[in-house]
Order: structure tokens, then C-alpha cells, then sequence
């Protein structure tokens, strides 16, 4: 995919920009995850993580048809941003697990 974007002269930046895509995936979903969980907070876990999947979605969508390397940066960077329920998704499945659905 970055080699398709013509960004790269060698491939050793291949590598570079590809991890600059990853890099920027984490640093959005870090930034975001103590947000998404304020939010789950005052208006509910399933809302909030009914627009992480929605958001989640849209980015993929985005990143499957960007032609120009700044495009996928962003589309990777929502991706992130909305990625960033994990934390939300985690709480709900600790509140509805019990002692018989834990392993020892």
C-alpha cells in the first residue's frame, strides 16, 4: 500500500512510512481512550460503543480507498481515534462477567 502511494524512494522507507501508519493508529487511540471512557460515563457504554464500531467502519472504508499517502494517515488516525473504546468495551465485559464465567 505505501509503495502504491509512490512516497517511498527505497525500501527502506517502505518501511518507515508503513510504521509512521501504525504509529499514528496508537498515539490517536492513547490520546483518546480516557476520553471515550469520561464519555461512556454520562451517556452509556452501547451508545459509545455502537459509534466506535460506526467510526470504525467509516475509517476502514476510508483507508481501503485512499489514493494519497496524507489520506491514509488520517483515515489511520480516526481509525485510532474511534479505536479508542477498547477501554469501554473492557469494562462491559468485567461487569457482566461472574465468578462462573472467569477462569480460575
Amino acid at each position: 500500500m505505501v509503495k502504491d502511494f509512490g512516497v517511498a524512494e527505497s525500501p527502506k522507507d517502505i518501511a518507515f512510512y508503513a510504521g509512521l501508519l501504525f504509529t499514528s493508529f496508537s498515539i490517536c487511540q492513547t490520546i483518546m481512550v480516557m476520553h471515550w471512557g469520561r464519555l461512556s460515563d454520562r451517556i452509556g457504554r452501547k451508545p459509545v460503543i455502537m459509534i466506535g464500531l460506526v467510526g470504525n467502519l467509516i475509517s476502514s472504508v476510508l483507508l481501503g480507498t485512499s489514493k494519497t499517502f496524507k489520506a491514509a494517515i488520517i483515515a489511520r488516525s480516526f481509525n485510532g481515534l474511534m479505536a479508542g473504546t477498547i477501554s469501554v468495551v473492557k469494562s462491559v465485559v468485567s461487569e457482566i462477567s461472574d465468578s462462573l464465567t472467569v477462569p480460575a
